[in-house]
């Protein structure tokens, strides 16, 4: 027998306050609209006083009218105020459960259950509750047990093949265990992370808009601080003078950075674990926000390695999963850990993901390819600066750049490689971040090769590679390889 049931009523407020926080913007313009002189302040409060009392009904409703229900391992769903919507998705079919904790929840012992199947066309979860913890709890331990019963009763043959699959899987997770991240290494991972080029990319774009306004913005901001610099006049600096304080402004910009780095990472990633359990990796980490995932190791399509150039230069990774599911909202990432320092990365994977262990020799992109890597930056980076320097007073300024982003393509040459083992495709491309994907060969959905008249001529050719992920298909790209690999490759799926 089906028996529904409905979100814990505190989805009432959170859905209205949200509602109303999105409609301020709009109704702060109506307030202060000349448009709406006629309207005293008193009657203007009683239209936003009928907009919220509105919200709030329509919340109500929602709520009222949106069930679900679990029966016979399929989670049911009855959605729709006017048009009922009804929803059935089995368990087996179950990608990832999420749990999360705001302080908003753990006031009222609740948590968010987001469920998301492998529909990767949708932009977001799939279902969505509010339920007390233990019912949230019950919930996802009631649909991975059933899995992995569901796992146990295949076919005589199936179940062979699995014990010997599962056999050899033990035997490389004889040392597994649960691995957390300590603060040091939360610290080194907001230091080491992009957010720290946050004030030299802004400044890099920013600076030929605002050399008009670049003075009285100096004028204007130091001359509060006149003890300190009252003999600079500021009509009379020079190019270089100007420079200098740019990068006074610069070092400010890195500071703050820094800071708000290592402020928001150890909030985000505080007490952040990860473990195996049978067939399942079970993630959690937050401090404001706690979040728990589960999700089923088969439903991993690939593991990528991250390393910006100060990573590199560490020998530190970021690790992060492709799965359906995880890291497809904002402000969520699919991070497996957020820092491995040395041989930590050996261990983990050992302990974690032994079917993601790969030791082959890499193959890199040959030495004729390097000029194409170069030129493709220097010639565009040049033609900007020229516009640049022709419609902006100091855009010259901008052929500075012109060495960096030929840089950049040589960092790309040099981090272009390619490997692969009986079961593993690795992929190492980018340049400024290093990004090494690990594929597991039968989760490769396409291959595709391609080449230009020009790549012809040297005998290279560019590869992609797509599986499946949080997109309809993600797309893991090189550049540049030899041709004596291509025949190689296309052979992988047959």
């Amino acid at each position: 027998m089906e028996d529904f049931h409905r979100n814990n009523f505190i989805m009432i407020i959170d859905k209205t306050l949200s509602s109303f926080l999105k409609s301020i913007l709009p109704l702060a313009i109506m307030f202060f609209s000349k448009n709406l002189q006629s309207i005293n302040v008193f009657q203007k409060l009683l239209i936003m006083l009928g907009i919220f009392l509105l919200i709030v009904i329509y919340q109500v409703i929602k709520w009222y009218k949106n069930l679900y229900c679990i029966h016979d391992n399929v989670i049911m769903i009855k959605e729709g105020i006017i048009f009922i919507k009804r929803k059935e998705i089995p368990f087996n079919k179950i990608q990832t459960v999420d749990i999360s904790q705001g302080i908003k929840h753990r006031i009222f012992g609740l948590a968010q259950v987001k469920v998301d199947t492998g529909n990767s066309s949708l932009k977001k979860e799939e279902l969505s509750f509010l339920l007390k913890k233990i019912e949230a709890e019950n919930l996802k331990e009631n649909i991975f047990n059933t899995n992995n019963r569901n796992t146990q009763t295949l076919s005589s043959d199936e179940v062979k093949v699995e014990n010997e699959e599962s056999y050899k899987t033990d035997k490389h997770i004889v040392q597994a265990k649960e691995f957390k991240v300590s603060t040091r290494e939360l610290i080194l991972s907001a230091i080491t992370s992009n957010a720290v080029f946050t004030g030299v990319l802004f400044l890099a774009s920013a600076f030929p808009f605002i050399d008009d306004y670049l003075k009285d913005f100096l004028d204007n901001t130091f001359s509060k601080a006149s003890f300190f610099i009252e003999n600079i006049n500021f009509d009379e600096m020079s190019v270089g003078s100007i420079v200098l304080w740019i990068i006074l402004i610069l070092v400010i910009c890195i500071v703050v950075s820094l800071i708000i780095a290592i402020i928001t990472t150890i909030i985000k990633f505080h007490g952040f674990s990860v473990k195996r359990e049978n067939d399942n990796l079970i993630i959690n980490y937050g401090l404001l926000e706690k979040k728990n995932y589960i999700m089923p190791i088969k439903k991993i399509s690939a593991i990528y390695l991250k390393q910006n150039i100060i990573k590199q230069m560490f020998k530190f990774r970021a690790i992060h999963i492709e799965t359906v599911g995880y890291g497809n909202e904002k402000g969520e990432s699919s991070i497996l850990y957020p820092l491995t320092i040395g041989s930590k990365y050996s261990e983990l994977i050992q302990g974690l993901l032994p079917e993601y262990k790969f030791d082959e020799m890499m193959t890199k992109v040959p030495k004729r390819a390097l000029g194409r890597f170069l030129s493709m930056k220097f010639i565009v980076t040049f033609i900007i600066s020229i516009v640049l320097t022709i419609n902006f007073k100091y855009g010259y300024i901008c052929f500075l750049s012109v060495p960096f982003f030929t840089l950049l393509g040589y960092l790309q040459y040099k981090n272009s490689a390619i490997g692969k083992s009986s079961d593993l495709l690795c992929i190492s491309n980018n340049s400024f971040t290093k990004v090494t994907s690990i594929i597991p060969i039968n989760k490769i959905q396409s291959i595709v090769t391609e080449n230009n008249y020009f790549q012809k001529r040297k005998m290279l050719f560019n590869l992609e590679v797509s599986i499946q992920g949080n997109n309809l298909g993600t797309a893991i790209k090189i550049k540049n390889l030899s041709l004596e690999l291509r025949d190689e490759l296309e052979l992988l799926l047959t």
